[in-house]
């Protein structure tokens, strides 16, 4: 069974900044992206309003690699831990198996990098999974696509499938949010095109 690794010489920082080693090369993140087209809250960044997402993302990040959950986790996330937990065991439960957890990866064509949560092989179709403390906001949909993208063509032929899991703050089931109707197939072009616009304002300024 393959797996998805790391794409060599990326790194990330604490603010999702990615760099290219040793060129220096600074390529735009996708949520750097949608952040600077106004898609996407900058609170993403603060460290208040971020800081759940990130011990939630760790938590379940670990869990799929197989190593223990964190003994002291702030017992205000336990149950957004716990719907995570329940959701991947049913995955594997029903047959999923893990490609690649917290796969960084850069698209030499395009030039932008991004960190997927979690890819798995389920039912006959690789899957893109993004962990959401919350609810998926609106413009998932494109940031699941340039993951797709950003991956290359799914090593079994087929078209990847994609979907955010929002799990939730008192334990209960987490929701599978599916990006794969036709209303979709399009959402990478259109990520190209915020990709396109983050440049220019980078490049020529926002106004």
């Amino acid at each position: 069974m393959f797996h998805y690794t790391d794409a060599p010489d990326l790194k990330r920082d604490d603010q999702h900044k990615y760099s290219l080693i040793p060129s220096n090369e600074n390529p735009l993140g996708v949520t750097e992206v949608m952040v600077d087209v106004g898609l996407e809250s900058d609170d993403y960044f603060t460290e208040t309003d971020s800081s759940r997402g990130i011990a939630i993302h760790a938590e379940l990040a670990n869990a799929a690699r197989g190593i223990a959950p964190f003994p002291f986790l702030d017992p205000d996330l336990y149950g957004w831990r716990q719907s995570g937990l329940d959701k991947l065991a049913e995955l594997l439960a029903d047959g999923a198996v893990i490609l690649g957890v917290e796969v960084m990866a850069y698209h030499p064509l395009y030039r932008f990098a991004g960190t997927v949560d979690l890819i798995v092989l389920w039912r006959g179709y690789e899957w893109i999974l993004d962990w959401k403390s919350g609810k998926a906001s609106k413009v998932t949909r494109f940031k699941l696509a340039a993951y797709d993208m950003i991956l290359g063509p799914a090593k079994n032929g087929k078209q990847r499938k994609r979907a955010a899991i929002e799990v939730q703050e008192d334990g209960s089931r987490a929701k599978l949010i599916e990006y794969n109707t036709p209303d979709h197939f399009h959402d990478g072009n259109r990520f190209l095109s915020y990709l396109n616009t983050s440049r220019d304002r980078k490049t020529y300024g926002a106004k």
